[in-house]
């Protein structure tokens, strides 16, 4: 997303417009161990993927400034299993994550790889599938209604 003020990205937007695409301010980003609020719609979008013979639904949850605020995963083989149930916690705790200010790259490095340096876990895939940013979403990426 660029900002129609400056022309850059929001996320690197400088210029001192109070709008909805300016990224938020230092006085407007919670303290530190302080959780940044969800606007309650914002923009959603889903895509399956397959990890270890497992399919799965996943969910990407955006800031109005193009930032990764949260994070779905359901498997769509085993909905209401232990593992459906398991994947979508982990996915709660990712999403408690960059909305308490951990930056998607820390989470992506402190998970488990392989050898290749691929996931080791449908987490560390998901993780990496998921854009940092809004605007790097890809155009087949199904996108849902704000919610």
């Amino acid at each position: 997303m660029i900002c129609p003020t400056c022309q850059r990205p929001v996320v690197d937007c400088v210029c001192q417009d109070r709008n909805e695409f300016a990224p938020p301010t230092r006085e407007d980003r919670p303290a530190w161990g302080q959780r940044r609020a969800l606007p309650p719609r914002r923009a959603v979008f889903q895509e399956r993927m397959e990890f270890a013979q497992v399919h799965y639904i996943l969910g990407y949850g955006y800031y109005p400034d193009g930032a990764a605020a949260e994070m779905f995963v359901n498997t769509y083989q085993q909905m209401g299993s232990q593992a459906d149930a398991t994947i979508s916690d982990a996915a709660i705790v990712v999403s408690l994550a960059l909305q308490y200010g951990c930056p998607l790259a820390v989470l992506r490095e402190a998970l488990r790889r392989n050898p290749n340096g691929s996931p080791s876990s449908p987490v560390g895939a998901f993780l990496d599938k998921m854009p940092a940013t809004m605007d790097e979403v890809s155009p087949h990426v199904e996108r849902g209604e704000p919610s």
